[in-house]
C-alpha cells in the first residue's frame, strides 16, 4: 500500500512540474501575443490617419 501510494505521489509531482511549466510557456505567449496585437493597433491607426490626411488633401483641393 505504501509503495502504491508513494508512487502515485511521483506521479502527481511530475504532472505538477509539467503543468507549471506549461503556465509559464503559456504566460510568455500571452505576453508575446499581447506586444503583437499592440503593435498591429499601432500600426492600423497610422494607416487610418494617412487615410484621413488624404481625404483632407483632396477636400481642400490640392493633387498628389
Amino acid at each position: 500500500m505504501k509503495q502504491n501510494i508513494e508512487a502515485k505521489l511521483k506521479v502527481l509531482e511530475d504532472n505538477r512540474s509539467k503543468v507549471s511549466e506549461q503556465i509559464q510557456n503559456g504566460e510568455q505567449l500571452l505576453t508575446k501575443a499581447k506586444a503583437d496585437l499592440n503593435a498591429i493597433q499601432g500600426a492600423i491607426q497610422v494607416c487610418q490617419q494617412l487615410l484621413e490626411e488624404e481625404k483632407g488633401d483632396k477636400n481642400d483641393g490640392t493633387k498628389d
